[in-house]
C-alpha cells in the first residue's frame, strides 16, 4: 500500500529529532506529546499515521481517527498526509468534533432525529431567544426591554452548557453548593472590625460581607434562573423541529451512553486515535474521546497539545482535561516533549518564555520532571544575525496606535531610500482583536500604506451599507413624526457620496440654527400677543389655558 512513498517516507523519518521520532514510532498505549510552537508537530503527527500504516498491515486507513479543533487543522494535516502516504490519506478520517459526530448522525439518521429537523441559524437563534425573553414576565430576572443584546449573552451561555455537558438541574445543585459555601469563605468575611457609616452596624472580624456576598449571590441567581430558561429553548427547538451545532456533539454523547452496540460498533472501527490541539478541548470533546476509548484500559490514544497556547479557553477550553487525560493513564502513559523550536530566534523564545513563566498554571507545575524550555535549532538564527525583541510601553491605545504607525513610516522611508532593503509584505502587526486594528488600518490608509488584513468581513459593516441603512433609519423617523429624524439627516451630509463640503455644512448648520432661533423668537411673540390682556380682555375665558 505505501510502496511508492517507502523511500520519500523513510527519507522524512531520518530528518525527524530524536523525541518526533519517538513520538512517531511510539504507537501502542496512551501517548501524551507536550509540542512547543514550531516544535513540528503536524509533521510528528503526519509521519506517526503514515508508520502506523506502515508498521501495522491489518490496519486500514479507515480505522485511524485523527480529531482537531479547526476546519484549517484538517485541511493542513491532510495535505500533510497525502505527501506521505499518496491517495490514501483521503480515506483516514481526519474531523473536527463536530464534523466527526455529524458524519455519525449522517451514518445513522435513523437513529437521530435528523430527518426532519434542520440546524438553526445564528439569525434563528437570535429570534427564538428575543421571543423567550418577551414572553417572559416583567419580575423574572432575565426580563429585559433590549432583548436583543441579551440574547447573545445568554446564547453563550447555553453553549456554555452544552459544550460541557453540563445538565440544567445538575448547574443548579452546583450553584446551590457554592453558595452555601461561600459562607464560610474567607474572602466573603471582614479581616477586622468595621462600622458601616451609612447604617452606624458594627461587623466583627470574621462577620460576612453582606454587601460582597449579596452581589455574587444575585450574579449566581441568575445563572441558576437561565437554566430554566435554557430548558425552554431547548424545548422550543425540539418544538420547531431545529438543532444547533452543539447538539450534534450532544446527541451523540447520548447515543453512546445509552447504547452499548451503537458505541461498541466505533470503538471496533476506530482502532487508533490521535487529537491535536488538546488543550483546546472542552468538556463535551473529552467525553466523546473517553467513550471511544473506554473498552480499552491501554487505548492506542494519542494527543497533542500545549496549555501555553490554548487560546480557546473563552469557549470551555482548559488545562484541566490535559491533567485529567495524564492522570486517567498514569500508570501507562507516555509522555514526549518536543522542545526544538524551527520557527523563532532564541531572544525571542527566551522572552515569550519569561511572559509565559507567570502564569500560575501550567503543566511544569503539575507534571513530573517536564521541561517545556525551547532551544531555537533553525540555521537562520544563529547569534551573529538574531535580533534582540524590544519591548515597549504605551500611555494608552492611541499611543500605541501611533507608536507603531509611526515605526511602519519609518520602515517605509528605508524602503523607499534603499533598494531591496524590504517591502511592505515583510511587516506584520499581530494583535488579539480585530477591534484593535481599525485606528492603525485607516491611519496606513490615509498615508498610502497598503494594507492586507486576515478576516471575516461583515457586509452589513461596510460604509457604504452602514450610510444605506442610516438613510432608511431617518426615512422610518420622518414617516413615523415630521422633523424627528433631522439628526439622522444632518450627520448624512457627511457621507462622501454627498459632495457636500465640509464649509458648506458648516453654513448650512449655522443658517438652520438661526432660522430655529428666529422661529422660538416668532413663536414666543405671537404667544405673547394673543395672551395680551389688552386682546383678551380681562375676564376672558381663554385666560386660564395660559
Amino acid at each position: 500500500m505505501l510502496n511508492s512513498h517507502n523511500i520519500s517516507f523513510s527519507k522524512r523519518l531520518e530528518k525527524l529529532n530524536p523525541e518526533q521520532r519517538l513520538a512517531v514510532e511510539t504507537t501502542e498505549g496512551p501517548v501524551m506529546v507536550v509540542a512547543g510552537p514550531g516544535t513540528g508537530k503536524t509533521e510528528t503527527l503526519g509521519a506517526r499515521i503514515a508508520n502506523i500504516l506502515h508498521t501495522q498491515t491489518d490496519i486500514a486507513p479507515g480505522n485511524i481517527l485523527c480529531l482537531t479543533y479547526t476546519n484549517a487543522g484538517v485541511v493542513a494535516m491532510r495535505k500533510r498526509l497525502i505527501s506521505f502516504i499518496g491517495s490514501s490519506a483521503h480515506k483516514i478520517e481526519i474531523h473536527t468534533f463536530h464534523s466527526f459526530c455529524n458524519k455519525i448522525i449522517q451514518e445513522n439518521t435513523d437513529y437521530f432525529p435528523v430527518q426532519d429537523a434542520e440546524n438553526i441559524s445564528e439569525l434563528s437563534q437570535y429570534e427564538l431567544m428575543e421571543k423567550l425573553l418577551k414572553n417572559l414576565p416583567a419580575n423574572d430576572l432575565h426580563f429585559q426591554k433590549n432583548s436583543y443584546s441579551y440574547a447573545k449573552n445568554l446564547l453563550g451561555l447555553f453553549n456554555t452548557f452544552k459544550s460541557e455537558s453540563w445538565e440544567a438541574q445538575e448547574v443548579r445543585d452546583a450553584c446551590a453548593l457554592y453558595v452555601q459555601e461561600l459562607q464560610n469563605d474567607e474572602n466573603m468575611q471582614y479581616k477586622r472590625k468595621y462600622t458601616d457609616k451609612k447604617t452606624g452596624k458594627i461587623f466583627q472580624k470574621g462577620d460576612i460581607n453582606e454587601k460582597k456576598y449579596k452581589a455574587i449571590e444575585e450574579k449566581i441567581e441568575k445563572v441558576v434562573s437561565a437554566t430554566y430558561l435554557f430548558e425552554k429553548y431547548q424545548k422550543a427547538l425540539s418544538e420547531n423541529g431545529q438543532y444547533d451545532f452543539q447538539d450534534m456533539i450532544t446527541w451523540v454523547l447520548n447515543a453512546f451512553e445509552n447504547d452499548s452496540n451503537f458505541l461498541a460498533e466505533y470503538q471496533e472501527r476506530f482502532q487508533y486515535i490521535l487529537v491535536d490541539e488538546f488543550q483546546d478541548t472542552n468538556g463535551s470533546q473529552k467525553e466523546l474521546v473517553d467513550y471511544l476509548c473506554n473498552y480499552w484500559n491501554e487505548p492506542n490514544i494519542f494527543v497533542v497539545g500545549d496549555d501555553d497556547q490554548s487560546i480557546y479557553r473563552f469557549q470551555g477550553a482548559n488545562m484541566r482535561n490535559i491533567m485529567e487525560y495524564y492522570n486517567q493513564y498514569k500508570k501507562s502513559i507516555k509522555v514526549i516533549t518536543l522542545d526544538k523550536n524551527y520557527r523563532s530566534s532564541q531572544e525571542i523564545l527566551d522572552v515569550s518564555s519569561a511572559i509565559i513563566s507567570k502564569n500560575e498554571e501550567r503543566l511544569e507545575s503539575e507534571i513530573p520532571d517536564l521541561n517545556k524550555t525551547l532551544s531555537s535549532q533553525h540555521p537562520r538564527f544563529t547569534s551573529e544575525n538574531s535580533i534582540k525583541p524590544s519591548i515597549r510601553e504605551y500611555y494608552n491605545v492611541l499611543h500605541e496606535d501611533l507608536g507603531i504607525f509611526k515605526r511602519i513610516v519609518a520602515l517605509k522611508k528605508i524602503f523607499e531610500s534603499e533598494e531591496n532593503s524590504g517591502k511592505f509584505s515583510d511587516i506584520a502587526v499581530i494583535y488579539q482583536n480585530h477591534s484593535q486594528s481599525e485606528m492603525l488600518i485607516k491611519l496606513c490608509e490615509a498615508n498610502g500604506i497598503p494594507v492586507r488584513v486576515k478576516m471575516t468581513q461583515n457586509i452589513l459593516e461596510l460604509p457604504i451599507i452602514t450610510q444605506v441603512i442610516h438613510y432608511l433609519e431617518y426615512f422610518q423617523k420622518e414617516s413615523q413624526q415630521i422633523f424627528s429624524g433631522e439628526s439622522l439627516l444632518f450627520s448624512s451630509f457627511f457621507f462622501p457620496f454627498t459632495t457636500i463640503s465640509g464649509k458648506e455644512i458648516t453654513h448650512l448648520a449655522l443658517h438652520r440654527k438661526l432660522e430655529m432661533k428666529k422661529q422660538e423668537t416668532r413663536d414666543v411673540y405671537f404667544k405673547n400677543l394673543i395672551l395680551s390682556e389688552e386682546i383678551l380682555g380681562e375676564d376672558s375665558a381663554f385666560k386660564k389655558y395660559g
